[in-house]
């Protein structure tokens, strides 16, 4: 029987230390019973920092997503067995940059609703350091859009600092919701904010990829 890595972020992103134990060890790959680290998917990186001092290079789900695997250095993970305690740090700069590009790109989808009604698509998007983006497909007849209207958007929502909501959905753990006031719930279990102003300030393109598809980028300021 497969025994569930419990994810700690879900009750706290905002966590920066936690205890745990190994329980398993294969090659380079470190299994805890529980771990703050968020493993990439959903088009967020898994996250970074160390285990007793050990640089954690990536972290990912096994193929169920029942199991986090904390990829280190060869040498380092053989210095780990299981029943070992240890103690976990998160990279908390590079986490909350993270968070606040993947709150960023949900309110990007607010504002580009706001600005242009419903009945559009969102095909897929990406988190990064740097910057997030959003594709999406416009509805039929629906005026090409445009970035000055979306940033404005944006700002607005940033603005008026509204809580975030976060909690699970009909699949409980395998499946969060991310919603703020006015907007239909967004399916996502990504690290987030506890409020749209925690944004701050930021810069929106948006760039025509195709027939009736958009890509539009959002890059938070330091």
């Amino acid at each position: 029987m497969t025994t569930r890595t419990v994810e700690l972020h879900r009750t706290d992103p905002y966590d920066r230390r936690f205890d745990a134990r190994v329980t398993v060890v294969d090659g380079n790959r470190v299994e805890l019973d529980s771990t703050l680290f968020y493993a990439r998917s959903g088009g967020q990186p898994g996250d970074t920092g160390t285990l007793n001092g050990l640089p954690v290079l990536d972290v990912h789900y096994d193929e169920g997503k029942q199991r986090v695997f904390h990829l280190m250095d060869d040498a380092d993970a053989a210095g780990l067995s299981p029943g070992v305690p240890v103690t976990g740090d998160i990279d908390w700069e590079r986490r909350y940059r993270l968070m606040r590009h993947h709150t960023a790109q949900h309110l990007l989808w607010c504002a580009f609703v706001s600005a242009y009604g419903t009945g559009h698509r969102e095909l897929g998007g990406d988190i990064g350091e740097a910057k997030a983006r959003l594709d999406i497909g416009l509805a039929e007849g629906a005026p090409r859009p445009d970035a000055d209207r979306v940033a404005a958007e944006l700002t607005r929502l940033v603005t008026l600092d509204l809580p975030i909501r976060r909690y699970p959905g009909e699949a409980g753990e395998d499946q969060w919701v991310w919603e703020i006031d006015g907007y239909d719930p967004i399916p996502c279990g990504g690290t987030h904010l506890r409020t749209t102003g925690e944004v701050g300030r930021a810069a929106t393109r948006v760039k025509r990829k195709g027939s009736g598809v958009f890509r539009l980028e959002v890059s938070v300021v330091t």
